[in-house]
């Protein structure tokens, strides 16, 4: 897919996730807005799909978040941190998204042994308890 079309693809998904908030709430919307963003990310490098969500958020939370401007009325250039800072939560979701369906594709492509190790280094890597924060146990 080219970076136009995954462009495209992200402002469908950002579009279609504003059209769920009032004053439009098209409540079953929430789940098919995400579709587009996924098409988006799927066999993207990790640092595109970082900044196609990094779009998607800016789009998505700078069109719902914006009755902020009337809550900040004395400083309402404060708001674009905080839509940069939601924005953010999106891009992370979307590198984490990249390097998963890269991994998974790897996994899967290959065969024999080489596929039974991958997964098996993969389960040890994701309960590691050195990887969890300090004093939970978990």
């Amino acid at each position: 897919m080219k970076m136009w079309q995954r462009i495209v693809f992200v402002l469908a998904s950002a579009s279609l996730g504003v059209l769920v908030f009032p004053p439009i709430g098209l409540a079953w919307l929430a789940i098919i807005a995400w579709i587009p963003l996924l098409l988006a990310l799927g066999r993207a490098k990790p640092s595109h799909a970082f900044y196609l969500g990094l779009l998607h958020g800016v789009m998505f939370y700078g069109v719902t978040m914006s009755w902020l401007v009337n809550v900040f009325s004395s400083a309402r250039y404060a708001v674009v941190p905080l839509v940069l800072i939601m924005a953010l939560f999106t891009a992370l979701f979307a590198r984490g998204y990249a390097v998963a369906f890269i991994r998974a594709a790897a996994i899967l492509s290959s065969s024999g042994p080489e596929r039974l190790s991958a997964i098996s280094a993969s389960a040890v890597v994701a309960t590691r308890k050195d990887r969890c924060a300090p004093g939970t146990g978990a």
